[in-house]
């Protein structure tokens, strides 16, 4: 028998399909964050340019927009508004810009560089450079100067305080003097008291006091009175007051009056209270009756209605009422009186037929026995 034939396998190489599919897709996701990466650095960079755009151009809008507020032509809300809106739109907000952070291919394993064991004293380790180098982000300028608003820098400095600037600005430089055009509108309007300078010559008189006293105690309500204090609520709270009342009508029946008839004033121009009404002109169309008449109907006393009254709201109204009340009687008068007087004639004329019937009636008798016999 002769010796056996020994075979020998040899083990297949080590399948490396797996790895390499394990690093392939590593470094398809290391590039798709590099590539966001790169995209959220591009979107960095233009916020920056758009924000050191609004920085420059700062100045300019904020003046721009405190003229407008100083002519009256934006209130100090809506500037307040806009320049909260350009705070945005410029990122002057905090944290509305974050820098990416550096290269993410800094720490890609493709780029490390391995220590060579071979020489022992040198250390190799290290990065190597991509192609045309590494990626870097754009530095946030934090040394420019803001003019115009305290002399501060743009990196200790927020939109608020350009609203605060502006809100001072309003309320020191502004709004007493806008105050101050409405007190004395609603007081000359209203009440007509106007600024008057004293005359030095009368020295035991002061001119400017009726204005002054009116003056302080009304523009107090904007200084003291509760937010949101405007021109409406003045001239409500001036029109609820005695001297205004005493100078002008303040009911539908007070305006009535004061149209139909002349209202009384005092020597100071107040209203009393009191209206005339003329009677002469309303007696125009009023009726009138004969003395004949007048004595028929036998009056105690009849009221004067030829002269003008003059008396309060409600006693116009009791003179009016006794007016009609009159006047209805005449005519009522008169009526029965034309009446009577037309009865009376149909009556005479009813007796003068009946007397000529009855003659022509005995004619006719007559005749007929002349005729018979």
């Amino acid at each position: 028998m002769g010796k056996g034939t020994t075979v020998v396998y040899e083990s297949p190489p080590p399948d490396t399909t797996f790895q390499k599919y394990l690093e392939y897709q590593s470094k398809k996701d290391e590039d798709a964050d590099y590539r966001n990466w790169l995209t959220n650095v591009n979107q960095y960079t233009a916020d920056l340019n758009k924000q050191s755009s609004g920085r420059k151009g700062f100045n300019s809008f904020y003046t721009g927009l405190q003229s407008r507020v100083n002519n009256n032509q934006l209130s100090l809300a809506d500037a307040k508004i806009e320049l909260q809106d350009y705070g945005s739109k410029y990122k002057f907000d905090a944290g509305s810009l974050t820098a990416p952070g550096e290269d993410p291919r800094k720490s890609w394993e493709r780029f490390q560089i391995e220590d060579n064991p071979d020489t022992e004293d040198i250390d190799e380790t290290g990065i190597k450079l991509p192609d045309g180098g590494w990626t870097t982000v754009p530095t946030q300028t934090t040394d420019l100067a803001l003019p115009g608003i305290g002399g501060e820098t743009w990196d200790t400095w927020d939109i608020n305080k350009a609203i605060d600037a502006l809100d001072t600005d309003y309320n020191t430089n502004i709004l007493p003097g806008k105050q101050k055009y409405m007190v004395d509108s609603a007081l000359e309007d209203l009440l007509g008291i106007t600024e008057t300078a004293d005359n030095p010559d009368t020295t035991d008189i002061d001119e400017s006091k009726s204005y002054t006293d009116a003056f302080s105690k009304w523009n107090e309500k904007f200084t003291m009175g509760e937010v949101g204090y405007g021109k409406d609520d003045l001239i409500a709270d001036i029109k609820n007051t005695s001297d205004y009342k005493s100078k002008h009508a303040q009911s539908y029946l007070q305006s009535y009056y004061g149209e139909m008839y002349k209202a009384e004033r005092s020597d100071e121009g107040a209203l009393t209270g009191n209206y005339t009404v003329d009677y002469g002109k309303l007696n125009r169309f009023a009726p009138t009756m004969s003395t004949e008449l007048m004595n028929k109907l036998s009056f105690d006393s009849t009221p004067d209605f030829s002269t003008p009254f003059t008396g309060t709201i409600g006693e116009i109204d009791i003179s009016l009422a006794d007016r009609k009340q009159y006047n209805d009687t005449l005519y009522n008068a008169g009526l029965m009186n034309l009446q009577g007087t037309i009865d009376a004639d149909l009556q005479k004329i009813k007796n003068e037929s009946s007397e000529k019937i009855a003659g022509m009636q005995q004619t006719t008798n007559l005749l007929a026995g002349i005729w018979n016999a």
